[in-house]
């Protein structure tokens, strides 16, 4: 393994993510910018890459190594290593989330 990817398990996934792509995902879904991700946050990820809602609570849980509802940015890394998500997917998630981020300081409450 290479330090600062993620190494995935198929061949027809990506490959690597590097450490920073998985830094600017991981920043946009802490939504409160509280260094960790909370469930809430994460569950985002399946409406964008097509995946079944039960595939991605999985894989947090199984990320989740301290049992405590949430996770950290290496633990992001082992959640997206697990859903071993594709170039296309990654893509899209980065779009979207990218999309939302500019969306929300405009809007009034």
């Amino acid at each position: 393994d290479t330090p600062g990817f993620v190494q995935t398990t198929t061949p027809t996934a990506m490959g690597n993510v590097p450490a920073e792509r998985v830094k600017g995902i991981f920043d946009k879904l802490d939504k409160d910018g509280n260094g960790y991700l909370k469930f809430e946050e994460v569950k985002i990820v399946a409406n964008i890459c097509g995946l079944d809602y039960g595939k991605i609570q999985a894989a947090y849980q199984k990320a989740d190594k301290s049992k405590e509802g949430q996770i950290n940015l290496v633990e992001t890394q082992a959640l997206l290593k697990d859903l071993n998500l594709t170039e296309e997917q990654l893509v899209a998630l980065e779009s979207q989330l990218a999309e939302v981020v500019l969306v929300l300081p405009n809007t009034t409450v």
